[in-house]
């Protein structure tokens, strides 16, 4: 039975720094799923991955042609049985991001933005401050609830409330009709 050829989704992020080598990466997940023995082959210019399923009647064949050169050495690699998760380190130095992942300018369908991974390009120096801003990243034992009394006093006097006179009786129900 020959093998049937399919194209795994593909998902990307990326960040960006003129300065700092270590966030001026590409992320990409490939979402294949049981895939027996993978071939990965990364160079400066593509990645390209190659394998079959399980069963052997589906063939993965992929080949990314990527959008500006990365440092192939640099490459992180994870492959477990639901996907392939690489971090690829972009070889230029610059703050600017890449307009997409693949050198052609045609929408591929199954490249699609990684929303988990993503940090928009002028959010991305604010990145690591963000948990300050809201009392250590919303880790609620480091904050002292006791300055927080609610600008109230402590115990509320209720003896100099109202005497009562706007409460008048009830007047009596009306008797019912057969």
């Amino acid at each position: 039975m020959p093998s049937t050829k399919i194209t795994p989704e593909v998902l990307w992020a990326q960040r960006s720094s003129a300065n700092d080598s270590e966030k001026n990466v590409v992320y990409l997940t490939i979402n294949v799923a049981d895939l027996q023995k993978p071939k990965i082959d990364v160079t400066s210019t593509s990645v390209s991955v190659r394998g079959f399923d399980v069963s052997g009647s589906n063939e993965v064949d992929i080949t990314l042609e990527l959008y500006g050169e990365i440092d192939e050495t640099q490459t992180k690699i994870s492959a477990t049985a639901r996907n392939i998760f690489l971090v690829l380190r972009k070889k230029e130095l610059v703050e600017e991001f890449w307009p997409r992942l693949v050198k052609g300018s045609k929408k591929e369908h199954f490249i699609k933005t990684d929303f988990d991974k993503w940090v928009d390009q002028d959010e991305q120096e604010d990145e690591e401050d963000i948990s300050a801003k809201f009392g250590g990243g919303m880790d609620f034992g480091n904050m002292d609830f006791s300055s927080m009394g609610a600008g109230g006093d402590p115990e509320p006097d209720f003896n100099d409330a109202d005497d009562g006179s706007v409460d008048e009786e009830m007047p009596g129900l009306e008797d019912e009709q057969k």
